[in-house]
């Protein structure tokens, strides 16, 4: 079947135009207009990916019937489930918001959104945070091979040397890393709350100025850092923030701990994500260009607070 023709079995929605939606990393979008609402439609492979946008489904169900309407909230099928699973993909249809993925929006009614979605307490079954960094591995055999390698291609070349120069940060941060996680291992009253992981940069406003919060594929039941921390690693950052955030959690006090585990852990994923695609055969050489570039200049966000961490 085509779409038109999925969205017909499955959903009961006669569809009277389809066009692109914006393309992800790794899923196929689609507006699907209709006599009556829109739609947005996901065509994701079958993979661990969709399997953690599956999960994440009905957490998005039971926050939208909480009240929370300020997200993108998966359609029911015929049969009730919140998917269809076809021979490569899963195919999610959702509401549509008509509005425009942004960084430019008020931080008071972000705030706001964020600290609703922190205060719901759901039934459904939900991931656990476990304070453990499966990707930490391969970023350690990557690294020693982009250290030790001999390479031909000037991307790889110039990231070779790009790390060279850090070689010693970077031991000592996997060192300081390695510790903290030993010690969260033995934690086992952490305060759990819905999280959604990428907030600030998944924030969709309408044409009337509402905030939105969409791309809930990583939901996890985890300490509020895992949202928090990204309003943390500045002091005018977190002047600005906290004020706020106070306001529905009085109590609030970051656990520097937790602040700690999900700052290394965005900056080894995020070095992991750039040292796997240039030193992949299957990437192109203008692809290894841009991640040798985000690397060199898009990096400092969390590369400065980290460098905080080992000076404190």
């Amino acid at each position: 079947m085509n779409l038109e023709e999925l969205l017909r079995h499955h959903y009961r929605l006669k569809a009277t135009s389809i066009r692109p939606g914006p393309r992800g990393f790794v899923a196929e979008t689609h507006i699907v207009e209709t006599d009556g609402p829109n739609y947005f439609a996901k065509l994701t492979p079958i993979s661990r990916y969709s399997a953690n946008i599956e999960k994440a489904l009905p957490v998005q169900k039971e926050l939208h019937d909480l009240g929370i309407r300020q997200m993108s909230y998966p359609m029911p099928t015929t049969s009730g489930a919140l998917s269809v699973t076809l021979d490569r993909d899963i195919l999610v249809v959702y509401t549509f918001i008509d509005g425009e993925q942004t960084f430019d929006y008020p931080l008071e009614a972000y705030v706001d959104l964020l600290t609703h979605v922190h205060r719901a307490r759901i039934t459904v079954p939900a991931g656990r945070e476990t304070f453990e960094d499966p990707t930490l591995r391969l970023f350690e055999r990557q690294l020693d091979q982009i250290l030790r390698g001999t390479f031909v291609e000037p991307s790889q070349q110039e990231f070779h040397r790009e790390i060279r120069l850090i070689e010693r940060e970077l031991e000592g941060d996997l060192n300081r890393y390695k510790r903290l996680l030993g010690e969260l291992a033995r934690i086992d009253d952490a305060p759990m709350v819905v999280t959604h992981n990428d907030a600030p940069g998944n924030i969709l406003r309408d044409t009337s100025g509402r905030l939105y919060l969409i791309d809930w594929d990583d939901v996890l039941l985890a300490p509020p850092e895992r949202d928090t921390w990204f309003h943390l690693t500045t002091p005018q950052a977190a002047a600005a923030f906290l004020p706020l955030y106070q306001r529905a959690f009085l109590n609030y006090e970051v656990d520097q701990r937790f602040y700690a585990f999900y700052l290394y852990k965005r900056y080894f994923e995020d070095i992991e994500g750039f040292l796997g695609r240039v030193l992949s055969p299957d990437t192109t050489a203008e692809a290894k260009a841009e991640s040798l570039g985000y690397f060199k200049n898009g990096l400092a966000w969390v590369q400065e607070p980290v460098r905080e961490l080992a000076n404190a």
